[in-house]
């Protein structure tokens, strides 16, 4: 029944991303399914290497983990199982993002980037309230206490830096789309066959 009630969550937060992004383009907005599934893998292949390459540095740096996955955790819990749907996820709200932005004549790189970065420890933030209201526990633990543990400040610098990896890696998929389709399969799978 926790498989059914986390897929059931998981596709409500994937509709609520649906109806927000389609509020702001003011219209129901049409995915074009090379594209998305261009962002798809791109955000699922960067969120996974990110997550396990920032906090391995973090943890040697620091020695301890900026966060700590909860569920189906992965590769010291510095990613999870579950990420695939987060990132994918991801990657589907920056394509419908992107494209209603596009429909009011915003496609800067920095004004895209500095959105990602600060929605970013919004959405990881309401993700992890939701998941606790529903199921009692952390989709990950964030060990700094500034905001709860459900997020956190310190990760506000790999999310901007992220951020223009996200736009730059995005366009560049849409422009080289079978190498882009190569590439993130590749890494996405090093990391879960690495585990």
């Amino acid at each position: 029944m926790h498989a059914v009630s986390i897929i059931i969550f998981s596709l409500a937060c994937i509709a609520a991303f649906y109806a927000a992004d389609s509020l702001v383009a003011g219209q129901w907005l049409t995915v074009k399914a090379r594209a998305a599934i261009l962002y798809v893998l791109s955000m699922l292949a960067m969120g996974l290497v990110g997550e396990v390459a920032f906090d391995t540095a973090y943890n040697a740096a620091f020695g301890w983990p900026l966060w700590q996955y909860h569920l189906l955790p992965i590769h010291h819990s510095y990613t999870s199982v579950y990420s695939l749907v987060i990132w994918a996820a991801m990657g589907l709200h920056l394509y419908l993002l992107h494209e209603a932005f596009k429909k009011r004549g915003i496609t800067s790189v920095h004004v895209l980037a500095v959105v990602f970065c600060m929605e970013a420890l919004l959405l990881e933030a309401l993700l992890n309230l939701a998941y606790q209201i529903f199921f009692g526990d952390y989709v990950f633990y964030y060990l700094p206490t500034d905001l709860w543990h459900v997020t956190s400040v310190q990760a506000l610098p790999i999310y901007f830096f992220g951020g223009y990896i996200a736009v730059l890696a995005t366009r560049l998929a849409l422009r080289i789309p079978r190498r882009a389709l190569v590439g993130n399969s590749l890494a996405i799978a090093a990391v879960l066959l690495l585990k």
